[in-house]
């Protein structure tokens, strides 16, 4: 099976060889840089495609880096219309690309093979157009589209293939390639290209010609639509038999007249426009052009129901030709009024969303508007199709009673409400509210429900003569729930209150619950929890009461959340989602979106219980359904791929987060763009991930570019701003640069009393930061007074007997440590245990950092059997929950090693120190704490009975190596002077 490789570009002489690990079976065919072969990966057990670039004797040194481009760029891109990069590697000097196997045959093949309808054509043309839109998102432009580089899988699957020419769209690289081929019967088989031009001639741009340097998206739009116009009309639309005259004629937008019929005018339009000589006269970018034949392809389905519609009126009374026209006239009438929505979002729209987004400066204002829109084009034309055949159904088909279509349009108005409310928020956004514009596009309700009969028949329609008045009050809440999703809260509280005192006035309890939800989640958002969680009670209670039992639903898992979340009542949360269960298992016999939702909820508890194996299952559950209700590339994907990456790394399961968590950063930047907000978040948490791997420069790294993106997208006082400023902060504070925490932790606060009121939670979590900076610098006192603050805060707003409570008890314990106030310490410690057992039960992982403290306690108090009981008991915490390898074993570890030292047991200290350094070497970890776990296991290995476990040699490196790390680490005056002290006296 193994053997050498023959010359590039030639097939094998006999038998499989080897191509790095690859076992190579057999050539596929050669292309202009070299051989494509078929292979076999042996680890994978799977069939590639291996691509071989020529020797550099044949390409030179160009090729090869144009071949790392290729790969380079492929690579970045995951979809299902793109081929998939497995591999790059090199190969006796040589650079192989291992790729997805495709069975099947290019385009080009696939159009030669028999004669398409026009439908047919223009199905595996919009697959292609994804992956092209995907290869857009993700920052890479083909530059030499064409159907010979496309494939159709025997699955029906399209590919896009062969980036061979492709480069980033950031890079400005010119490549220079004189041998231009092309397969027009109308070309020469060879053409000399005149300049600097790169690509197949006849599918290329007017500015590829002219070789400038910007040649990005829009030249694959230009190629894809002559590609398109091809194999439409059945020849290419610029004519010229040789290079001069083609360019000639692309130059001058020269299109030729289509010779064949049956194509639609209104797909000859949109191709028209992405032919335009312009670029920036095209379509906005390839989603918006494929929205645009999605959105003629839903208007002639309806034509075409109506057509039939009226054929069969026709046949079925030949003799009633007024049929025919009734039939005919009252469709149109149906399309008309799903057409209505144009009023509403049309060019004029469009063109406004985005003069409001250039006006708030933000730098990525041009891209937002072009990845919002598609979203908005996508959930019109659904609304429309949805209302047009909503009507056919009734007034044509006659499938639909008058209450079905009665109640399907009650639903389509309260989702024209929600767009449209969107829409005119999006049309005078702010900077904040830009960065929301995506995520609340997309998370727009559905429109599928409104063409559901039997969820239709479930919804609670106002009585007749209320109709008007409950519009009115169903407008206020569309705009809260725009406003909520743009984070603006107090402002969507405004709007929800507003349509509660008009659903009082109606006294129709559904509308009153819609009210009493929103009212309840903006309050949530507000850091007014108990307040919330009575409007969400009194909601859902109500709605179940009227049979609304999507109302019902969603009000119960928000009190999943709201109760045992933020207020740490973890059974009456699990009781909330039991509740909502009830109701949801009504709404969805197989289990759908609020499904899901209420699994992330139970996982969100189940978490905080210290059941993170049982939390991880849930969201994985969670994450199947979404993706087989929005597809694998969804932003809420992403979202439930975030709460992944946290809960696999409370797991300890490091390098599962880090693999949960690129995903989800994939999709956010092919979605958002690389400067948004969102993509910010997630690589905030890559940066948690990082950091809990011990790679404390990277994850230092990959925090500042968090806050720089969220600054840039947001300015520089929003509240998202200072939880990156205080992850920055934290990371310095890990690696010893103190003087740099205090300025963060500092401007982080004064973000949060600005945007949230002194007396916000956030604002406690800002207090306590800046506390343990304090009492990393020695002023205690500062501490105390900061953390005495942050307790009050937490007291008034969660109750005096939250977990936050205890945590502020905790630290307040920590510092009077510290000052010496031992019993006052002890009094709070003890408090904070009370609480903590209370909530959580005997084994919670948060008691771990109270019993820690009250074993130092205990230890200073000569209590030894009892600081022993405590600290054992923290390490048997940490195991069950974290496994034995975590890195929050260590301090009880120290802990428990001190005690044995000073009980006189020094063989029990070594293996207890021992298994703390073990547990730091496999991480890097705080110099300080690493210093105290080497110093403890040089005393117990130099006090330990010869025989039995006795080594004084490792005990003096130990402690040198301890010092060596002190030195130069802020705040580690006391503890360096000991172990020099400790080295002194023992000969080191």
């Amino acid at each position: 099976m193994s053997g050498s490789a023959p010359a590039s570009g030639s097939a094998p002489a006999s038998g499989p060889f080897r191509i790095g690990p690859f076992t190579v079976l057999g050539a596929l065919g050669r292309g202009a840089m070299g051989m494509v072969y078929a292979a076999y990966d042996e680890k994978l057990d799977r069939k590639v495609a291996l691509k071989l670039l020529h020797s550099l004797q044949e390409t030179g040194t160009m090729g090869r880096a144009r071949m790392l481009r290729e790969a380079q760029a492929l690579a970045r891109v995951s979809h299902p219309n793109v081929v998939q990069v497995y591999e790059v590697g090199e190969y006796e000097e040589e650079i192989y690309i291992a790729m997805e196997f495709v069975r099947g045959e290019t385009l080009r093949g696939w159009m030669t093979g028999k004669p398409r309808r026009w439908r047919e054509v223009l199905a595996v043309y919009v697959q292609a157009g994804r992956g092209l839109a995907a290869a857009h998102a993700a920052g890479v432009v083909h530059r030499d589209f064409k159907p010979d580089n496309v494939m159709i899988g025997d699955d029906g699957r399209v590919r896009v293939m062969d980036f061979g020419l492709a480069r980033s769209l950031e890079k400005s690289d010119v490549d220079v390639d004189t041998t231009l081929r092309s397969q027009d019967p109308g070309l020469s088989s060879t053409l000399t290209a005149v300049g600097t031009v790169l690509g197949t001639p006849a599918y290329m741009a007017p500015e590829q010609f002219g070789g400038q340097q910007e040649v990005g998206a829009p030249a694959d739009q230009f190629a894809f639509c002559v590609a398109l116009f091809e194999a439409l009309y059945g020849h290419r639309p610029f004519t010229g038999d040789n290079l001069r005259k083609l360019a000639a004629n692309i130059a001058l937008g020269n299109v030729r007249e289509p010779t064949r019929r049956g194509v639609p005018r209104w797909l000859r339009s949109v191709i028209g426009r992405g032919l335009s000589v312009e670029p920036g006269q095209r379509w906005p970018g390839m989603a918006a052009l494929l929205t645009r034949i999605e959105r003629g392809q839903a208007l002639a389905r309806v034509r075409a129901a109506a057509a039939v519609a009226a054929a069969v009126g026709v046949v079925v009374v030949a003799g009633w030709a007024w049929r025919q026209a009734d039939v005919a006239s009252r469709t149109a009438t149906c399309v008309a009024a799903g057409a209505d929505l144009d009023r509403a979002w049309n060019d004029e729209a469009r063109a406004q969303l985005r003069r409001s987004f250039a006006t708030t400066g933000a730098a990525d204002a041009a891209d937002a508007a072009d990845r919002t829109i598609p979203w908005l084009d996508r959930h019109a034309e659904a609304w429309q199709r949805a209302r047009a055949e909503a009507c056919i159904d009734h007034d044509v088909r006659a499938m639909w009673s008058a209450e079905t279509l009665d109640r399907a349009l009650w639903c389509l108005d309260e989702r024209r409400m929600e767009f449209e409310s969107l829409v005119g928020e999006l049309q005078q956004a702010d900077r904040a509210l830009m960065q929301k514009a995506i995520p609340t596009a997309a998370g727009l309700d559905p429109i599928a429900a409104c063409r559901d009969a039997a969820a239709l028949a479930r919804l609670p329609a106002p009585p007749p003569e209320s109709r008007a008045e409950a519009a009115a009050a169903r407008a206020e809440l569309a705009r809260s729930s725009n406003l909520h999703a743009a984070g603006k809260f107090a402002e969507a509280l405004a709007a929800a209150e507003a349509a509660r005192t008009r659903a009082d006035a109606l006294a129709w309890p559904p509308l009153r619950a819609a009210a009493g939800l929103r009212v309840g989640l903006a309050l949530d958002r507000l850091g007014k929890f108990q307040a919330a969680a009575k409007e969400l009670e009194d909601a859902g209670f109500t709605a179940m009461e009227a049979g609304a039992l999507g109302l019902a639903a969603d009000s119960s898992a928000a009190l999943t959340v709201l109760v045992g979340q933020r207020l740490a009542r973890f059974d009456e949360g699990l009781r909330w989602s039991r509740l909502a269960k009830l109701a949801i298992d009504v709404l969805e016999p197989q289990p759908g979106l609020r499904t899901a939702t209420n699994l992330l909820g139970v996982a969100i508890v189940r978490s905080l219980t210290g059941d993170l194996a049982g939390a991880r299952a849930l969201q994985e559950q969670a994450l199947a359904i979404q993706e087989a209700a929005l597809g694998r590339d969804h932003l809420q994907v992403a979202a439930t791929l975030q709460n992944l990456t946290l809960t696999a790394m409370g797991l300890a399961a490091y390098q599962e987060a880090l693999a949960f968590n690129e995903r989800s950063l994939a999709i956010r930047e092919a979605a958002l763009g690389p400067e948004h907000s969102d993509v910010g978040r997630s690589l905030t948490t890559k940066g948690l991930v990082l950091r809990r791997m011990g790679d404390y420069p990277a994850a230092l790294a990959i925090q500042e570019r968090a806050a720089a993106v969220t600054e840039r997208a947001f300015g520089p006082d929003h509240p998202d701003l200072a939880v990156v400023l205080t992850n920055v902060a934290n990371m310095h504070l890990l690696m010893g640069a103190i003087a740099e925490v205090g300025p963060l932790h500092t401007r982080a606060l004064a973000i949060r009393e600005k945007a949230l009121g002194p007396d916000h939670p956030d604002v406690a979590g800002s207090l306590s930061n800046l506390a343990i900076y304090y009492q990393q610098t020695g002023d205690a006192a500062m501490a105390r007074e900061l953390t005495m603050r942050a307790l009050a805060i937490r007291e008034k707003v969660f109750g005096p007997e939250h977990r936050e409570v205890a945590t502020s008890l905790v630290n307040l314990g920590g510092i009077n440590i510290g000052l010496g106030a031992a019993e006052l310490a002890r009094a709070q410690l003890e408090r904070a245990l009370a609480i903590l057992e209370a909530l959580n039960g005997p084994d919670h992982p948060d008691l771990v950092a109270v019993l820690t403290n009250l074993g130092h306690l205990d230890i200073k108090a000569r209590r030894l059997d009892v600081a022993d009981a405590r600290l054992r008991r923290a390490v048997a915490i940490i195991e069950k929950a974290q496994g034995p390898a975590h890195p929050s074993l260590v301090d009880p570890l120290v802990m428990l090693a001190k005690v044995a030292l000073d009980a006189k047991r020094p063989a029990d200290a070594a293996a207890l120190a021992g298994r703390a350094v073990a547990l730091i070497e496999a991480q890097k970890a705080d110099p300080k704490a690493a210093a105290e776990a080497r110093s403890i296991l040089a005393e117990a290995l130099w006090d330990a009975p010869a025989g039995a476990g006795r080594d004084r040699g490792r005990a003096l490196a130990l402690a040198r190596t301890a010092r060596d790390g002190l030195r130069g680490a802020e705040g580690s005056k006391v503890q360096l002077a000991a172990v020099e002290r400790w080295l002194a006296q023992h000969g080191g």
